[in-house]
């Protein structure tokens, strides 16, 4: 699951702790998000396979 953080969790987020910082979880306005295409590439199921026998 992909999260998003403000700058300003980060040292928090990481630092480890006994209990999870579940107070940084808060919902991303679509406003603030953006997608871009990075690559354009063919993906077929032999490319992804895990268990591929070569």
């Amino acid at each position: 699951m992909t999260t998003f953080l403000e700058p300003r969790d980060y040292a928090e987020y990481l630092d480890p702790s006994d209990r999870p910082p579940f107070h940084l979880l808060r919902i991303l306005p679509s406003e603030n998000m953006r997608a871009a295409l990075i690559e354009k590439s063919p993906i077929t199921n032999r490319q992804v396979s895990l268990f591929d026998s070569h």
